[in-house]
């Protein structure tokens, strides 16, 4: 697959506001620099039709390429307006709004500097935009970190099952008050959430395939 994806005209959500990546860098992880080439294009936008296989052969769609802003962005007019609160629909569709916002989703990424969200998928015949991000009701296209290994995997995160995951992380904590950080991390069961699509980014854009519509 080119870089040449097909797209809903007038969703590309202009440039990538440094300042914001910066601090996603800063304080989560360095996203890797083949996806920031191929993001400059595709900000924000909705590709049509575009579709991938996990490596256990299930078929997702996906819906967005998120964000890259936040609140102080200058975002291109005119105003996208949220359908769930008062601020621009894009900001909602960010990657620093998901990992940094307290939300459902934030919690449901269990550790913030593993899993970082870069797409949101379909769930059915439903368009993400359908549903609101911050509710871990929208499954996600996700870099996932591995300690030790130069780039991050790319994984699809389950929403519902990673909300799950995450209250059990929580029995943990409250039946283990001395748990230290690196014994917590140690017993998050990942496998239950995420499904492996393809070792590094580049892999990831030779799976992805576009229906005729």
């Amino acid at each position: 697959m080119n870089n040449n994806i097909r797209i809903v005209p007038e969703t590309y959500a202009g440039e990538i506001d440094t300042r914001v990546l910066d601090w996603i860098e800063k304080h989560k992880n360095e996203l890797d620099t083949s996806f920031l080439s191929f993001i400059k294009k595709y900000h924000g936008t909705i590709p049509i039709a575009l579709e991938f296989k996990s490596e256990k052969g299930n078929v997702y769609k996906i819906g967005r390429f998120l964000t890259i802003v936040d609140e102080k962005s200058q975002l291109p007019l005119p105003i996208i307006q949220s359908k769930f609160n008062d601020r621009d629909a894009r900001i909602d569709s960010s990657i620093y709004t998901l990992i940094d916002e307290d939300s459902i989703t934030l919690r449901s990424f269990i550790d913030g500097e593993r899993l970082i969200p870069f797409a949101s998928l379909y769930y059915g015949s439903h368009h993400p935009d359908e549903m609101e991000l911050s509710k871990a009701n929208v499954d996600l296209l996700c870099f996932f970190y591995i300690p030790g290994e130069s780039r991050p995997q790319i994984v699809v995160w389950s929403g519902q099952k990673a909300m799950k995951e995450s209250f059990r992380m929580e029995e943990v904590l409250e039946e283990n008050e001395d748990i230290t950080d690196e014994e917590y991390y140690k017993t998050i069961r990942y496998e239950c959430f995420i499904e492996l699509v393809s070792q590094n980014f580049d892999d990831f854009l030779k799976k992805i395939y576009q229906n005729k519509i």
